[in-house]
């Protein structure tokens, strides 16, 4: 039995998965399997894998008539299969450094704890977006910091996997974004072990979606994800101030005077010409409004 089981989902990304898995044939710690979840049609992943030698078992696992079922269901196809003591959850369009199981394993070791990895954007300077990104979250913390559940992400996350499995993975009703949101909020309420951040366990990414498709997602969490967290959460507040774009009565008034569509289009305008830290702060007025617009078509419809 292996060290460490590894949770690939994948879907329609056969350059950047090959890429990820030639990432795991360099790692300097070797004692780990890949459990290789598919998304949607199997058959380019599995001949892929059928036709690559590598220095480790992959152990392809798809949805039955290779349907998409989103990245939530298609993780937890592995719960079944994982045996090892430890965890990484990882994306199939990143690339590991080669120490980064190395470095998950030296933190998880060391006491019981979740090990959120490193993640950095290679397009950072040139991609507002991908900028922005790299300046949220946990990135604004130091290195070995205990982090808020709140910033934990699934895209390069050690654990054992007994908590994997005691929480039943992630929740397969989340097909869209926010699926994070969620798994974060469950993981902070049922277990007791902190988030460590671990700025050695690298990977690294290429930003490639524009801004029109990430308002688009962030529309789409509003009218979707939002409001099925809210209902299964009463009291959930972390995900993108979920209180108030929620709320009724004046503060409901009060949000949408101040986050309103006729400023993120000006801020649209603007953002080229600005600096970075303006920049940034108008991509996350952009990001909110965008929400808030989700949200509140969600509510016309009932």
């Amino acid at each position: 039995m292996s060290l460490f089981d590894v949770i690939i989902p994948t879907f329609q990304n056969p350059d950047t998965l090959k890429k990820c898995l030639e990432g795991f044939s360099t790692q300097t710690f070797s004692d780990f399997r890949i459990l290789l979840c598919i998304d949607g049609n199997p058959r380019q992943v599995n001949n892929y894998v059928m036709g690559s030698t590598f220095p480790f078992e992959i152990i392809p696992l798809q949805h039955k008539q290779g349907t998409r079922q989103g990245p939530n269901a298609t993780r937890n196809l592995a719960l079944p299969h994982v045996q090892s003591e430890y965890l990484l959850l990882f994306d199939s369009d990143c690339i590991p450094a080669p120490e980064l199981m190395e470095q998950h394993y030296r933190i998880l070791a060391k006491s019981d704890c979740f090990s959120l990895g490193e993640l950095v954007y290679q397009n950072s300077q040139s991609n507002i977006l991908a900028d922005y990104v790299q300046s949220r979250g946990k990135n604004k913390c130091r290195d070995q910091d205990i982090l808020p559940y709140k910033y934990l992400t699934s895209q390069n996350l050690a654990m054992k996997g007994k908590y994997f499995i005691r929480m039943g993975g992630q929740d397969a009703a989340i097909k869209s974004y926010g699926g994070d949101v969620e798994f974060s909020f469950r993981l902070g309420n049922k277990v007791s072990v902190p988030l460590i951040y671990n700025k050695e366990a690298i990977s690294y990414a290429v930003w490639n979606k524009d801004m029109e498709s990430m308002l688009e997602q962030m529309r789409e969490f509003g009218s979707l994800t939002l409001p099925y967290l809210k209902q299964k959460y009463p009291d959930l507040k972390q995900a993108f101030r979920a209180d108030l774009i929620t709320a009724r009565g004046f503060r409901r008034f009060l949000t949408r005077v101040i986050i309103n569509k006729t400023i993120a289009q000006w801020f649209r305008t603007l953002m080229p010409r600005t600096p970075g830290k303006v920049s940034r702060m108008m991509i996350h007025y952009l990001f909110f409004q965008s929400i808030i617009e989700g949200y509140d078509s969600f509510r016309k419809k009932w």
